[in-house]
């Protein structure tokens, strides 16, 4: 063997060896994502809280807008500047909640791209507590993007305290429904009943069995009003947040958007008007209509996912309400 043919074979060997010994030391995918960022401190997370609170205390108009995109984004923005609209409708006082006086945190690792954390958060004299997801863009600080309500009654799946919580990818094709997929479904069964295939996917609860029973009767009335009745169902298309439960589900926020239209289905006929309910006149700005109005509405739900062959998705809670609307 030539001097040139040893040294060709001695630096293979020298790459094997280095290769194996480098893919025995390779992290894993989970292991990766982990070490993408640092997860969010406690106390952090406790400052974003108490900034939150008092920042919303200082909202009470739908002129505080600037207020609103400091200590909010995503879709409890939009309900919030809905609320807003609603109040000053009526000239009532806007009151967006006061301290908390105590919380618990679930600070996932791995999410450099847009960093986030959740609070389970408890007003004093409260029987109940809010469901808090917060994130942060680069350059910002950290904003509320879900608030949902939970009563007493409400058992959410164990989670693991503290830092290092595992986040779950949108796209985790190991769970009953792909947490990217939830919405889509979610309004599918708004949309069509519970008889739609999506259904299936989901244990039934108020907020999958009754909302497309209380739009068909709305329907009914508006047609024999003699007025056009329409409602669409869809993904919000805000981001979808998981975190891995214990049981290897996870818990899943995302959020539907509906959008109803209404109108005289003859303008030249007189018709009684439609008298709207007090939430859809904040944002439309009239108490009656007489020939047409539309509305948008945002619900945020927080729901729990099994593993795949495990069970059906649970929604545990959801919150929202008309965001804006015009009518005559």
């Amino acid at each position: 063997m030539s001097r040139l043919s040893r040294l060709i074979g001695a630096l293979f060997a020298l790459g094997v060896v280095a290769s194996i010994a480098i893919g025995g030391c390779l992290p894993t995918a989970q292991e990766r994502v982990r070490a993408a960022a640092p997860p969010t401190s406690k106390h952090e997370a406790m400052r974003a809280l108490e900034q939150y609170a008092t920042r919303t205390r200082e909202i009470t108009s739908p002129d505080d807008q600037d207020r609103v995109s400091g200590a909010m984004s995503g879709p409890i923005a939009a309900v919030t500047a809905g609320r807003l609209k609603i109040d000053d409708f009526y000239r009532s006082e806007s009151e967006l909640g006061g301290p908390y006086d105590r919380a618990a945190f679930w600070l996932p690792g791995g999410t450099a791209g847009r960093p986030w954390f959740v609070a389970s958060a408890t007003r004093s004299g409260s029987s109940g507590r809010d469901l808090l997801l917060f994130t942060r863009t680069a350059g910002r600080p950290f904003t509320a993007a879900y608030v949902i309500g939970l009563d007493a009654r409400t058992v959410l799946p164990r989670v693991r305290d503290g830092e290092g919580v595992d986040a779950v990818s949108p796209s985790d094709g190991g769970l009953a429904v792909r947490p990217d997929a939830l919405a889509t479904m979610h309004a599918n069964i708004e949309q069509y009943g519970p008889g739609t295939p999506a259904a299936r996917s989901f244990e039934p609860s108020v907020w999958t069995t009754t909302v497309h029973a209380t739009v068909a009767g709305d329907s009914r009335t508006a047609r024999t009003a003699g007025y056009a009745y329409r409602r669409t169902y869809h993904d919000s298309g805000y981001p979808v947040y998981a975190l891995r439960t214990a049981s290897g589900g996870a818990l899943v926020w995302y959020a539907v958007t509906d959008e109803l239209a209404v109108t005289k289905d003859d303008p030249s006929i007189a018709r009684a008007p439609l008298k709207l309910t007090k939430s859809l006149a904040g944002v439309v700005g009239v108490r009656r209509v007489r020939t047409r109005f539309q509305a948008v509405s945002v619900r945020q739900y927080v729901a729990y996912v099994p593993p795949r062959g495990r069970g059906k998705v649970r929604v545990l809670a959801s919150a929202g309400g008309p965001v804006g609307g015009v009518g005559r």
